[in-house]
């Protein structure tokens, strides 16, 4: 959350601000398992790829509001972001740090495909079509 005062480097322009650090071996969590995710329900419908879900819903997410969701059919995989997670963060920049956030989970989707064995075709939506509260981002068929 914090601002910076120069918000452009020669022609990159300043998106979001990480840190980097050595922390001490006994400051590391131990079990990730144990971090506080949404319910393996709340983010994914269907029975097909428990596997792939519950790896992927350990997913990093800027201030925790995962707001991812997947769908799935018979040979796919539809991806959305919830339009109305509620967060920490101000209203109008909810969306900026949720939109970073899926393209995370959507990386993290697809290192567990690839390390599954599983082939895909990632097909990306523009973000114009609201359903249910839900913004379709992207469509993964599977091969």
């Amino acid at each position: 959350m914090r601002k910076v005062d120069e918000t452009k480097y020669e022609d990159l322009h300043f998106v979001i601000m990480l840190a980097f650090g050595k922390g001490k071996k006994e400051e590391f969590r131990k079990n990730y398992t144990k971090a506080t995710r949404k319910t393996k329900k709340e983010i994914w419908k269907g029975k097909l790829l428990q596997e792939v879900r519950d790896a992927v819903r350990f997913a990093l997410s800027s201030c925790n509001t995962q707001p991812w969701m997947v769908e799935t059919r018979s040979n796919h995989l539809d991806i959305y972001r919830d339009s109305k997670k509620k967060s920490m963060m101000p209203k109008s920049k909810v969306t900026f740090y949720n939109t970073i956030d899926m393209g995370i989970f959507m990386c993290f989707l697809e290192i567990v495909l690839t390390y599954e064995k599983y082939s895909f075709e990632k097909i990306l939506c523009k973000e114009n079509l609201i359903v249910r509260n839900k913004v379709k981002i992207a469509k993964y068929v599977l091969s």
